[in-house]
């Protein structure tokens, strides 16, 4: 849902920067580029979770051996 809401706010950026003018940020291109930024991170991230979810392997197994780590990118393995 945080992925979702963040490409939204970036597709208000850069529909409409001017809306989003302020104090700190003064430059409308800013604003359309930070909303670039934003869409193509939430998009990452989308694209990032759905693929963990219809991921079959547990994330975390502890047995006798030691500890697998599968829970994130950077696959680490067996920590023994």
């Amino acid at each position: 849902m945080g992925s979702l809401i963040f490409a939204l706010l970036g597709m208000a950026f850069i529909c409409n920067p001017e809306k989003f003018v302020s104090y700190i940020f003064r430059n409308p291109e800013l604003i359309r580029i930070s909303g670039i930024a934003a869409i193509i991170f939430s998009t990452l991230c989308i694209l990032y979770i759905s693929i963990k979810l219809f991921d079959k392997k547990p994330g975390l197994t502890i047995d006798q051996k030691g500890i697998t780590d599968n829970s994130n990118y950077n696959k680490v393995g067996l920590i023994e």
